[in-house]
């Protein structure tokens, strides 16, 4: 049996050697490095808010100073805030390097007219970037017809309004969800530059 006395009891474990240079860091260079940390997040601030971009470097320079600081400070090595931080560079510099598109939802709509509207019918959805899908005769209803198309949400809006004017005010419809689609041409280049606007103001 190994005697152990109240001295030995009361005096604290030596730190490991992680500890030891934690406590190197913090002691010796834990302002510089503050300092550091702290000019980098300013000029990427500015260069952000300039030119809407971030080189790099910089970023990388960022991520790899606020976990040693975090560390030298005794604080967990990737706490909440360090998440946030990495996905928002993720974000920033990944997506547009991704070549991310726009996708909108693809309705199916069938439009419920008189044959001798299915024309008007027709030309009106060409208008509205729908693409017709066929048409058929409607059940125990003679003289009628349904035009089946697919249709993007966003021209669905006063559709109601056009169908009853080519059809004397008898037409309806109806629509339920079918798909995402990517948005591209003049619509999207719309929205786009309608987002950067609103970003640089």
């Amino acid at each position: 049996m190994t005697l152990t006395s109240s001295v030995d009891r009361l005096r604290p474990p030596s730190p490991g050697l992680a500890e030891r240079a934690r406590l190197l860091v913090a002691t010796n260079g834990g302002f510089v490095l503050l300092a550091v940390l702290g000019l980098f997040l300013l000029s990427a601030g500015i260069e952000d808010a300039r030119t809407r971009e971030i080189a790099n470097w910089k970023n990388a320079a960022i991520a790899l100073l606020a976990p040693l600081w975090w560390w030298s400070n005794g604080l967990a090595l990737w706490p909440d805030m360090a998440f946030q931080l990495a996905g928002r560079l993720a974000m920033h510099e990944g997506l547009p390097q991704c070549q991310p598109v726009l996708l909108e939802p693809i309705y199916q709509v069938d439009i419920v007219c008189p044959s001798e509207a299915t024309a008007k019918m027709n030309a009106l959805m060409s208008g509205h970037r729908g693409q017709i899908l066929g048409f058929d005769t409607r059940d125990g209803w003679n003289g009628w017809d349904i035009v089946k198309v697919q249709m993007p949400e966003a021209e669905i809006g006063n559709l109601i309004i056009e169908v009853r004017s080519a059809t004397a005010g008898v037409g309806s419809f109806t629509f339920k969800f079918d798909h995402m689609a990517e948005l591209t041409g003049r619509t999207a280049d719309q929205i786009i530059a309608a987002r950067k606007a609103a970003a640089a103001a």
